[in-house]
């Protein structure tokens, strides 16, 4: 049975499929995932800050195959999809390992900063009437308080231009109770992209 990578990404499903194929070349299953607020599924269900009952639920779905171990799972999360998936981790605690590429630590620090046009579009996905409402949530989506039930290893990649990347201005899940890596890859995003893959592939 091979082990199995849960793919998050962002408000859309922007080079998650790359990604996928790039860890079954590796030898490992890779599942990508439009979740609350992401991609087709946005239009039936919000965006959450519950992504612990979210990931929970899709791994009860891969534990039941023949053809994947669902006891070695892992996340990835890109970009607003790298706060989820520690969120999830948090919360799900057969999530064995995961990768943060990216992402905010408090998007609700972070959403009021944005360009207009993204902010109408977590708004949207968000199903909120307002930008009051659609801040509100944004507030709940954070790792404060969550970061202390991380108990997988957890590897948090930044850019040191990226403005939204708040992981780089504190120390992020300090309270996590499993290992800590945290890397400040300068470049462009493919080397990010190839520094995950070699990650990915020496826990395989």
């Amino acid at each position: 049975m091979l082990p199995e990578k849960i793919i998050l990404a962002d408000l859309s499903i922007r080079l998650v499929h790359a990604w996928a194929q790039a860890f079954v070349d590796r030898g490992m299953a890779a599942l990508t995932l439009d979740g609350p607020g992401q991609g087709e599924t946005s239009f039936h269900l919000p965006t959450t800050s519950e992504w612990g009952p979210v990931l929970g639920t899709v791994i009860d779905v891969l534990e039941r195959r023949a053809d994947v171990d669902g006891s070695r799972l892992g996340i990835v999360g890109q970009s607003l999809g790298a706060i989820y998936a520690p969120l999830a981790a948090a919360g799900e605690p057969r999530i064995k390992a995961c990768i943060a590429n990216c992402g905010p630590y408090d998007w609700g620090q972070v959403l009021p900063k944005m360009p207009p046009i993204s902010q109408e579009v977590f708004r949207v996905r968000s199903h909120a009437k307002t930008m009051d409402e659609a801040y509100a949530l944004a507030k709940k989506i954070t790792l404060d308080g969550a970061a202390e039930r991380i108990t997988c290893p957890l590897l948090v990649i930044w850019r040191r231009r990226s403005p939204d990347c708040a992981f780089r201005r504190r120390a992020p899940c300090q309270g996590s109770k499993g290992p800590f890596g945290n890397g400040d890859l300068r470049g462009r995003q493919s080397r990010l992209f190839q520094h995950q893959l070699q990650i990915s592939a020496a826990d395989g």
